[in-house]
Order: C-alpha cells, then structure tokens, then sequence
C-alpha cells in the first residue's frame, strides 16, 4: 500500500449518511433544533409519514410484514430532529421511534432544571444484548460550538419536507441545485 495510497490516508466511513444510527454504547449528540412528530408506516419497502395517524385503508393493507411477527405493520409514533452527531461529525437528521428513547428525552425536557435540549448534550446507550435497550442521559449544560450553528442554520434543512415525501436536505434547493446534490450522492454511492 505504501506507493498506491498517499501517507498517513485513512479512508472515511463510507456508510456514513446524512441519518444518525446508534450504534452499540453511547451515542452523543446535540439537538439543533425543535422536532417534528407524527405517524409512519411502511409501504413497499418505504416510510410514509403523516402528521396524523389518519392513514387510508388502502394504505394499511398495503403496509410490510413484520419480519418478526408475520403481520402487517401499523403506523408508530415517531420523532424526527436535527442532531450534531459528535462521532460522525456533521449535522444529522434523527427519527426514534423507540419510547424509552421519546420518554427519556421528554423527561429533561419536563424538568425545570434541564428544559428544552438546545443548550446541553445527550446521550443514547444502546445496548443489543441480550435484547436490545436505550437509556437516555444528559449532560452538563454547554454552549454549542458557533461553527456548528452556522453550519447547522447554512444547510436550510426542512424536517416537514418528509409528510410529503421529499429530502429534508434538499427540500429548499432550485432544481438544479437538486441535480447537482442527486448527482453527487449517487457518485459517493
């Protein structure tokens, strides 16, 4: 390898995306921003998300099967956020579905002492054996990086975007700008 890869390269994560995934342990981040909430369900493959939990009945027996239970999936509560992932390094969208994940979140965010997650860090342990589990735990209250908010606040990233479908990445670009982020993704596969 030493001729063919310049010194001291080390190659990126390839699997990163624009989409926080925990991992096994602690996962931190920073919400950037307030959530949006609602209802999803899957549909060949995809998420289709409401607002409401009002979906068709054509829409429902379309849903997947649970590859678990052998039925047909139903619509689950979600939340969806802007995060500061400090593993990845970059802004990132993060939807749970997971209760212990929501209701831990909700529990800083009903105590006076904590409040509303903009001005510390959590963070998720997740734990996969012997059955997967999430504990929620916050941090010491800190200001966010300046950098990280401009960055975060240049990207226009629009979370309503997804009840229609749409990238929230780029759901404020002019069609070509659109092309040029469509052709670049498909280029870093």
């Amino acid at each position: 390898m030493k001729d063919f890869l310049p010194e001291g390269h080390k190659t990126p994560d390839l699997g990163s995306s624009g989409y926080f995934r925990f991992k096994d342990g602690e996962n931190k981040f920073r919400i950037l921003d307030s959530a949006i909430v609602g209802y999803e369900l899957w549909i060949g493959g995809k998420p289709v998300r409401r607002k409401g939990n009002n979906f068709t009945i054509d829409e429902l027996s379309k849903a997947d099967i649970n590859k678990f239970t052998g039925k047909k999936k139903e619509p689950v509560y979600f939340w969806i956020f802007p995060v500061w992932s400090y593993e990845e390094k970059k802004v990132q969208i993060m939807e749970t579905t997971q209760v212990s994940i929501i209701t831990g979140i909700e529990s800083y965010l009903n105590d006076e002492e904590w409040g509303i997650p903009f001005s510390y860090d959590l963070v998720v342990v997740r734990q996969s054996e012997p059955k997967t589990t999430y504990s929620v735990k916050a941090k010491p209250h800190k200001e966010l990086d300046k950098d990280i908010k401009i960055l975060y606040e240049d990207m226009n990233i629009d979370l309503t975007a997804i009840y229609s479908g749409k990238n929230p990445f780029n759901a404020n670009l002019d069609e070509s700008e659109k092309d040029l982020v469509d052709d670049t993704d498909k280029a870093l596969g």
